[in-house]
């Protein structure tokens, strides 16, 4: 039998058997379907799990600044620290001679001499201070008993005046003798030529042993210098 009447035979029975013969779908189409459905899922995908990654970074970067904060505040601890240093420690009471009522001074004059402390016309701070009128070829001397540290180096400042030129006296400064009466040290020396306004004494003194000792102004007229006076203040021993 030929194919094609074959062919017609087959439907015809299957017609009548009430059975119809499905119609083929081209191929080509299912894998046109896959492809775009699988194209699609990737694009989305793709921006929501890279997106939440950019703002992590951005919460390390305060770090540097808390660090670069601390020098700051260590140059400035060692600022205040070096700055609190002890002043130094004047051993010598009524050094400048304000006090009236506390003289803590001693007057050791002659006959030919006379002192005076308080209200003087030749001052160099505050109102106060101490004169030696001299009138004849002697030595007087002020004197102060103080305490001192054993082997310890103190400084010593001071300052005279005289109410004249040319006195023919001179001025010594000495740690003595509690009473005053034995020289230990020579501290400075003015002579008669330097001697007119307010002139500075200083010197540096380190003591031995010996913890009573006393600081004393002296003034020296190998002449009769006539009437000069002799004014002394601001005399200090610091360490």
């Amino acid at each position: 039998m030929q194919r094609p009447l074959l062919l017609a035979a087959i439907s015809a029975v299957l017609s009548a058997a009430g059975v119809a013969a499905a119609p083929r779908q081209p191929c080509p189409r299912v894998s046109s379907v896959v492809s775009t459905s699988v194209a699609s899922p990737s694009s989305s995908v793709t921006p929501s799990t890279i997106a939440p990654s950019e703002p992590v970074s951005s919460t390390i970067i305060p770090a540097p600044t808390s660090v670069s904060a601390d020098p700051v505040i260590s140059s400035t601890s060692v600022s205040s620290s070096t700055s609190a240093l002890p002043s130094p420690t004047n051993i010598v009471l009524n050094s400048g001679f304000e006090d009236e009522t506390n003289i803590n001074w001693d007057l050791h004059l002659p006959d030919g001499m006379t002192g005076t402390f308080g209200r003087v016309p030749f001052v160099h701070s505050g109102t106060r201070g101490v004169v030696i009128i001299a009138k004849a070829a002697v030595s007087g001397y002020i004197s102060q008993r103080i305490t001192v540290k054993p082997h310890t180096t103190y400084s010593f400042s001071a300052w005279v005046a005289t109410s004249s030129l040319n006195t023919g006296c001179d001025v010594t400064y000495y740690i003595g003798t509690p009473d005053g009466t034995g020289q230990t040290q020579v501290l400075a020396t003015v002579p008669s030529a330097k001697l007119g306004a307010y002139i500075q004494s200083t010197a540096t003194y380190t003591s031995g042993d010996e913890t009573d000792v006393s600081i004393n102004a002296m003034v020296t007229c190998p002449q009769p210098p006539g009437t000069r006076g002799f004014y002394f203040d601001d005399i200090t021993l610091t360490s």
